[in-house]
Parts: C-alpha cells; structure tokens; sequence
C-alpha cells in the first residue's frame, strides 16, 4: 500500500454508532490539514454507504469479529507502523473535530512526542 501523507487518523467504528458515522466523516472533511490518511476499522458495522460518500481516500479495514478497544487501537498502530506512518492521531466514532483539529495536533506533534486533547462539551451544527 502507498500512503500519500506520513500522518494517519484512526478511527474505530463499532455497533451502536451508526448515527454518528456520518456527521465524523464531514467533520474530518472540513479539516483545515488534509496532510494525512483516514484509516477506518470497522469492528462489525454495516456503514458502506456512509463511507462511500466520503470525498477523500479511506482505508478500511474489517474485522472478523468483535474486539476489545485495547486490541483495535494496536492494530491501528501496528498499520501505521507496517505502513510507515510518522504519526497516528485517533479519534472516536462519535466525535465532531474543530476544523483545525488535526492542524493543531500535528503541530503539537511537530514539538513533542506525544500529544492530547481535553474533551469540551459543544453545540455544533455540522450542516
């Protein structure tokens, strides 16, 4: 596989967050950086039509049966390191990103090794 960006965002997408999905991926397209991949592990969720309609290249991978979150997340970071990522940002199903999200992540990352967002509870209209 070639990678077009050295940067991944990883998301995990599971039963039960099926309503989530779509408003995820417009977040992710309205990125002020588009410098990185969107890789989707789909742990048992029918969701094709709303990645389909997602503009930008993403790579799914599916798996066989339920897993824990311990498990997906190494899985996610042994792709990028298959796939010779420099850095993986993740983000959950049901997250809505700032449009500079990933821009001030790898920023953060350009500094330090490692870097985290605190959460903060927001109205967001993604329409």
């Amino acid at each position: 596989m070639k990678n077009k960006s050295k940067n991944l965002l990883a998301c995990v997408i599971y039963k039960g967050v099926e309503p989530y999905i779509s408003n995820l991926l417009k977040s992710v397209s309205l990125q002020s950086s588009n410098d990185f991949d969107l890789l989707i592990f789909n742990d048992g969720v029918s969701a094709s039509s709303e990645l389909s309609n997602y503009k930008s290249n993403i790579i799914e991978i599916k798996s066989e049966s339920l897993q824990t979150p311990p498990i997906v997340r190494n899985k996610c970071i042994e792709f990028a390191k298959t796939n010779h990522y420099s850095s993986i940002i993740f983000c959950d199903a049901d997250d809505l990103l700032s449009s500079n999200y990933v821009e001030e992540i790898l920023y953060a990352l350009n500094t330090y090794d490692f870097a985290f967002c605190d959460l903060h509870p927001f109205r967001f209209d993604i329409s």
